[in-house]
């Protein structure tokens, strides 16, 4: 769990640094997935939280989550591509892990 808290509060620390800037984040959590603040969320901290209340609804909720966040990150890839281009399309090649 801290280390999904690290990742929620460094991708944050880069949404709140780069984007007022329009510039695409493509280092620290980014440089490994594209949607860092869904999945660490999904599996690195509402499972968790679930396994510290003694429960499995963590694991189902955090299922559940990356699972909607798949659905919905299509729109907002295409938006990124709208803005970015080529520049975002370069990121995706680059990405370590795109699928996730």
């Amino acid at each position: 769990m801290i280390i999904g808290i690290a990742n929620w509060l460094w991708t944050i620390f880069l949404l709140l640094t780069k984007v007022p800037r329009r510039e695409l984040i493509s280092t620290g959590p980014y440089a490994l997935v594209k949607h860092p603040l869904y999945v660490g969320m999904a599996f690195l901290v509402i499972p968790w939280i679930g396994f510290l209340l003694n429960t499995w609804i963590g694991v189902c909720l955090g299922l559940a989550m990356y699972m909607g966040t798949k659905l919905y990150s299509a729109e907002e890839e295409k938006i990124l591509f709208s803005i970015f281009g080529k520049e975002w399309d370069d990121y995706c090649q680059k990405v370590l892990l795109p699928w996730v």
